[in-house]
Formats: C-alpha cells, sequence, structure tokens
C-alpha cells in the first residue's frame, strides 16, 4: 500500500484515480460479470475518460484483478525486509500473510469469488501468477545468495508460494467460515514449508 503522506499532489492523485478505476472495475465485474463489462463502463463509473484508464491499466482484467498483482509485489518486496535471523521458509511465510488485508469474510468474498470464478478472468489470473512467481523468485535468491536462473529452488519456492495462496483461497471460499481470509492462509501456511519443498 503506497504512503500517502510521503508523496507529492501529483502522485496522490494518480494514486486515487487508480484506486477509484480499481473500485469501479471490480464492482462492476461483480454485478454484471467479467464479460458484460466495458472499458467504457469503468471509466464512467470512475468519471474518467477510457483514454485515461488506458494510461492506467493494459485491459479490463488487469484492473480487476489488479489486488492480486499488488499482493504479490507486497509480498516479493517484503521477502528481504524480513529480519535475516529467520529462516526463508519463515520470511516467506511471514511476508504472505502481510500481503493480504486483515478485513471480514463479508467485506471480501464477492471480490474473491470474482477472482476465482469468473471465467473471463483465468487467463488474466494465470498471467498475473507468472509475474508474481518470477519477483518472488528473485527476492527469495537474494534472500538466500543463490542465482535463480541457475539454482532451482527460487523458483520452485516461489511456485510453492502461489500454489499455496490459491489452495488457501479455494479453501476459504468453499468452507462456511465467518474467519477473514489471513486466519485460513496461516492454517495452511503451518501444514507447508516454503523452504523444503
Amino acid at each position: 500500500m503506497v504512503a500517502l503522506n510521503k508523496i507529492s499532489l501529483r502522485e496522490r492523485k494518480k494514486h486515487e484515480t487508480r484506486e477509484k478505476l480499481i473500485k469501479a472495475a471490480v464492482s462492476l465485474a461483480v454485478a454484471h460479470g467479467a464479460a458484460k463489462v466495458r472499458v467504457e463502463d469503468i471509466a464512467a463509473a470512475a468519471n474518467v475518460s477510457p483514454r485515461t484508464f488506458n494510461n492506467y491499466f493494459p485491459s479490463k482484467e488487469a484492473a480487476m484483478l489488479d489486488i492480486l498483482l499488488q499482493a504479490g509485489k507486497l509480498i516479493s518486496n517484503s521477502i528481504n525486509d524480513i529480519s535475516p535471523d529467520l529462516s526463508t521458509d519463515a520470511a516467506v511465510r511471514t511476508a504472505i500473510i502481510s500481503g493480504f488485508p486483515e478485513v471480514p469474510r463479508r467485506d471480501w468474498l464477492s471480490q474473491v469469488i470474482l477472482m476465482y470464478n469468473d471465467p473471463d478472468l483465468v487467463l488474466e489470473r494465470r498471467r498475473i501468477d507468472g509475474q508474481i512467481e518470477i519477483m518472488a523468485a528473485k527476492a527469495i535468491a537474494l534472500r538466500e545468495g543463490v542465482d535463480e536462473k541457475r539454482d532451482i529452488y527460487p523458483r520452485l519456492a516461489a511456485a510453492t508460494m502461489i500454489a499455496t495462496v490459491h489452495v488457501a483461497m479455494e479453501h476459504w471460499l468453499s468452507s462456511e467460515t465467518e474467519d477473514g481470509f489471513r486466519e485460513t492462509l496461516g492454517q495452511v501456511l503451518d501444514r507447508v514449508s516454503i523452504a523444503h519443498c
């Protein structure tokens, strides 16, 4: 998340516009399905032009799933900010948990259902997964002091991380728990060793 008190007015306005576009894209997709939403609809709902939308996102799907990409960036950037006294496994676990908002189930459920159940978003979700895997592998390689192009471990650990999040998300969706996603994610992570996959 951007620290708004540390950025210029211009950057703050850009951030606010981006957030408005994301909110409009998700709300419209939840209400009508991704296939029925046009870029023009999202732009109109956010009170901007379609051209402005295109300055922020390459597609409507990218706006609808931006929360996943931002979580992936936050996780990847956090891996090396965590104390070097912790194992890579513990650091990745901590980073994953911090990458998702701590919100009640009811406040996030419709967006997660959209991300995981709308067939028009499957390809974009896979594309984002690929981006996150590369970012996370680089971060893990840096923490381990290895070359991710020569050592298979960072890429394998990153792929395991992504799979773990997806399994946790699907389990959370299918359960009737009132817990927020973070609690379910923590329970799933307790059963996985990222470092010894």
